[in-house]
């Protein structure tokens, strides 16, 4: 309620976007891909027969999410204030890319 009547009181306009929306989630439109794509590449290279155990599978899913190049990080957060322009020209809807 306090914030609602300083944004008021401000001239701010106010935009109301999904609570957790994955198009502003940076983990999840931009890091998460980026890892589960290198995941299935790693995993194209393999023998149809190689099954892997639960451990392994998190310890190559943590040592891939770790080594992404901090440059692609950055580039990432970077996008923020596209996206937000993006889902404001949506009304909060999702955005296609």
């Amino acid at each position: 309620m306090y914030a609602s009547f300083v944004v008021s009181q401000a001239k701010i306009d106010e935009f109301n976007i999904p609570k957790r929306s994955p198009d502003l989630n940076v983990c999840d439109y931009a890091l998460w891909a980026e890892v589960n794509k290198r995941m299935r590449a790693q995993e194209r290279r393999w023998p149809a027969s190689k099954k892997e155990a639960r451990a392994t599978f998190l310890a190559r899913l943590r040592r891939t999410a770790m080594n992404l190049p901090q440059q692609f990080v950055d580039d990432a957060i970077g996008d923020m204030k596209r996206r937000c322009r993006l889902v404001l020209e949506a009304k909060g809807g999702h955005i296609e890319e």
